[in-house]
């Protein structure tokens, strides 16, 4: 009976996590504040994932995340806009603006797939928000380069088929969660054994 319980819970909070990834990322400006709690409620360990979990992620995080939200938003929104919408005369003018978009998308995706653990697991500035995301990325290159492959995947699948979109945030949150959140353990176990030879 306890492992049905936990089955079911499991099957409705993917289900209402879904619907929530599916009308943030619709809606637009609530999508970065969904996305960093959605990684709060995966960073937790399973006995202790709550949906209220996500909902606590967002509000103690909200100063941090307005001006995280508001860079991502603007970093994608411009960059999505340009490549699938702007038309323009073939000429250097379509291909600076189209090498700066794809540049805007990239390091947008970036901070996308690496600040929300940060936000999680410290008490950063912005500008430490940034600087610890950069060096995230960089500590697992590996991870980080499958993750962009995962992220763009699910991107592609999200685009051709609409309906399966918020199914795919889930697996991706799920897998970066879990990814950041160990290379941000595997960092401090690094900087733990430095402190250890210092003394």
């Amino acid at each position: 009976m306890e492992q049905i319980t936990k089955i079911a819970k499991i099957i409705l909070d993917f289900v209402i996590i879904t619907l929530l990834m599916a009308i943030s990322f619709a809606l637009v400006l609530p999508f970065c504040f969904m996305f960093v709690g959605v990684v709060g409620y995966f960073s937790k360990n399973p006995e202790e994932r709550t949906l209220k979990t996500i909902f606590q992620s967002i509000g103690e995080n909200i100063k941090i995340l307005w001006r995280f939200a508001f860079i991502v938003t603007l970093l994608l929104g411009v960059s999505i806009f340009d490549i699938a919408f702007l038309s323009l005369p073939a000429g250097w003018i379509q291909s600076t603006i189209l090498w700066v978009s794809w540049s805007m998308l990239v390091v947008g995706m970036f901070l996308l797939m690496a600040a929300p653990a940060v936000i999680i697991r410290m008490r950063v500035t912005f500008k430490e928000l940034i600087i610890n995301s950069l060096i995230l990325l960089v500590s697992g290159t590996w991870k980080t380069l499958l993750l962009a492959i995962l992220f763009g995947a699910a991107c592609y699948v999200g685009f051709v088929y609409p309906i399966a979109l918020g199914a795919c945030f889930y697996f991706v949150l799920f897998a970066d969660a879990i990814a950041m959140n160990a290379m941000i353990d595997n960092l401090k176990r690094k900087g733990e054994k430095k402190d250890e030879k210092v003394v």
